[in-house]
């Protein structure tokens, strides 16, 4: 046996932690899985980036939009311009869109996760 890896508790289990924390992470689970987005909507959602990015198909950041089209990165992602994704009330609505290429759409969400 071992004692529970939470830090100050003295339980011993035999593997892992201890029953009540072990419950308390599987409630933690549950809340992320709500959170997320479902499966289909993930669906919907690649098919919908999808038919953008075939009607948008180069990148439209300002970054990119200086230089001139035949010279401009190919799109790879379809941003949600308001940042709140599959979970804001405009995830389907195509004027919160916009076609990125890889590198603009990794500088933006960095900079609204990390604040950069």
């Amino acid at each position: 046996m071992q004692i529970c890896p939470v830090s100050g508790c003295p339980c011993p289990t035999w593997r892992g932690k201890c029953q009540a924390h072990a419950r308390s992470s599987s409630a933690g689970k549950r809340y992320r899985d709500s959170y997320t987005a479902s499966s289909s909507l993930r669906a919907r959602w690649g098919k919908a980036s999808k038919a953008y990015r075939r009607e948008h198909g180069l990148c439209e950041s300002e970054r990119c939009a200086a230089i001139a089209a035949p010279l401009r990165p190919a799109a790879a992602e379809v941003d949600h311009i308001d940042g709140l994704g599959l979970q804001g009330p405009r995830a389907f609505d195509e004027t919160n869109w916009q076609s990125l290429c890889k590198a603009c759409h990794s500088r933006k969400t960095a900079g609204e996760s990390f604040g950069r």
